[in-house]
């Protein structure tokens, strides 16, 4: 299984026991994520069986736009090493990262968005996609 969110995933509960139980399952775990300033203090346990890769979170401006080619050229060729299963993205802004590496790893996608504090008092996009 292969985790993707354009934020951070362990910020997110449902996301850290789903982990669990995979673990817990014999499933081996990737997880790429986003090392938001805010949540730069929440990671991901060390366990058997989980790989976890976060990025910094990129500047405002010109530096986010490229960390995002960035990370979804990361998903990409993470999904075409470790040839996951199933794909699992879950925020909007991981929504193509997640189409790329199902389409280049052979994987089946599975899209399931959760509530992302603080959304709706974001960037214009982020109100837009959060109604």
């Amino acid at each position: 299984m292969f985790f993707i969110q354009f934020s951070n995933p362990a910020g997110y509960p449902p996301l850290l026991h789903a982990v669990d139980i995979l673990l817990l399952q014999g499933w081996k775990v990737c997880v790429l994520g986003i090392n938001a300033n805010e949540t730069g203090a929440l990671s991901f346990p060390p366990r058997a069986g989980l790989a976890v890769r976060m990025l910094r979170q990129a500047r405002p401006g010109w530096r986010q736009k490229f960390q995002y080619l960035r990370f979804t050229f990361l998903a990409a060729m993470w999904s075409m090493r470790i040839r996951p299963q199933f794909v699992y993205g879950s925020d909007p802004l991981s929504c193509l990262p997640a189409l790329w590496a199902c389409r280049l790893g052979g994987s089946r996608l599975i899209y399931h968005e959760h509530d992302s504090p603080g959304m709706e008092k974001g960037a214009l996009y982020d109100r837009m996609i959060s109604k």
